[in-house]
């Protein structure tokens, strides 16, 4: 495995990245600072794409099927990372957790009941609800000026009044990149079994984790009986910067949930796994990848710990992230509406990031920056930001 350098800058305009070329369309010029969409400028190690060069020298790329290797893979990764103990048996292939999260609204719910999400959240845990025409149920994050809570008051007199069936999870949370404690997840848990809410719970930020003092608690790790009312959602994709993989998978232990998602996933013909993201996968969750996310981790502790630094004692807030490689930023002690905030990031200071508001109404008055850039990247960005 070759030496690892994250400082060293990757030119990735031109190469078809979202993150780049999509900058005209999204911010109105080509020249913005893109600190948006959440993936690294590092590259993908050395031995991933080996493994995918590899599978390459072969000249036939067909239909895949999946050996039951790989999902031992999961398993394993899951085990060592987290002190889960999965089954091969219960994971089911899919394109994104993006896809996940539309099967399980389609399979988990009817158009009358009511599918709950915490806000701020990561968009598509609205737009999951709302393009498959069920009940979009906000419960509003509490942010105690330090970290968002849970409110558990109002999580059960939503389940009640707006008859919730499913919960849409992020945990870690996009994005404030809070990891929700074994006493939190216990209590919602409880809350869930009581009211026979099935949840879906995205993990995909779980091995980005950047507290030291804090451990991801799979929500199915609880209790057989949790376990048998989760999907799990995962992928390599944030870990590994493998978006472009299309590979993610779900962990469903129940084998009613896990037909019942099967089924409805049959019916869209959609979210397969693709054969060079499998390879992929297999290559990451591997020792070499446990070594490779040791060193992301040492590296994004610094960059945060350059944030913290930069940010402090000026006007910009910062929601110290227990995960992830997200900067949820509030800059509403500066600026009356989202509208003049956006306007100053990207005209005033040339920054790309992403509006508070594409969150919920609740990210009023705040920004989301990917720290996940070489340091002088993130200085440079950090200083404009904050410069008078």
């Amino acid at each position: 495995m070759s030496a690892i350098n994250f400082d060293t800058p990757i030119n990735r305009e031109g190469t078809w990245a979202e993150k780049y070329d999509a900058r005209q369309a999204l911010f109105g010029r080509a020249d913005v600072q893109p600190l948006w969409v959440a993936d690294m400028d590092f590259a993908t190690p050395d031995f991933v794409l080996d493994a995918m060069r590899e599978r390459l020298a072969h000249p036939v790329l067909g239909y895949t099927q999946v050996p039951l290797s790989v999902a031992e893979v999961v398993c394993d990764w899951q085990k060592s990372q987290h002190g889960w103990l999965t089954y091969a048996d219960d994971i089911v292939w899919l394109g994104g957790v993006v896809s996940g999260l539309y099967l399980s609204v389609q399979a988990f719910t009817e158009p009358t009941d009511g599918v709950m999400v915490f806000t701020p959240v990561y968009p598509p845990f609205m737009k999951a609800v709302t393009d498959c025409n069920r009940q979009l149920v906000r419960v509003p994050l509490v942010n105690d000026g330090i970290r968002y809570q849970l409110d558990f008051d109002a999580i059960e007199t939503a389940i009640g009044e707006y008859k919730v069936k499913l919960l849409l999870l992020s945990n870690p949370h996009n994005p404030s990149g809070r990891v929700w404690t074994q006493a939190e997840l216990t209590q919602l848990a409880s809350l869930c079994l009581r009211h026979g809410v099935t949840v879906v719970s995205d993990e995909v930020w779980s091995d980005i984790l950047l507290n030291q003092s804090m451990k991801h608690v799979p929500f199915a790790h609880l209790s057989p009986e949790v376990a048998a009312q989760t999907i799990t959602l995962n992928a390599p994709s944030k870990t590994f910067n493998l978006a472009a993989m299309h590979t993610a998978y779900a962990i469903i232990s129940n084998p009613i949930l896990r037909v019942a998602f099967v089924q409805r996933q049959a019916k869209t013909r959609a979210s397969e796994a693709s054969l060079l993201g499998l390879h992929a996968l297999q290559a990451a969750y591997s020792d070499d990848g446990k070594r490779w996310l040791a060193d992301l981790l040492n590296y994004l502790r610094l960059n945060l710990a350059l944030a913290r630094s930069q940010l402090d004692n000026t006007a910009i807030g910062l929601m110290i992230p227990d995960a992830s490689y997200l900067l949820w930023l509030n800059c509403s002690q500066s600026f009356q509406t989202q509208a003049e905030l956006v306007q100053w990031c990207v005209h005033d200071r040339g920054l790309g990031m992403s509006s508070g508001t594409h969150f919920g109404e609740e990210g009023k008055g705040f920004m989301r920056l990917n720290m996940a850039i070489p340091q002088t990247a993130l200085r440079q960005a950090l200083t404009v930001l904050t410069e008078k």
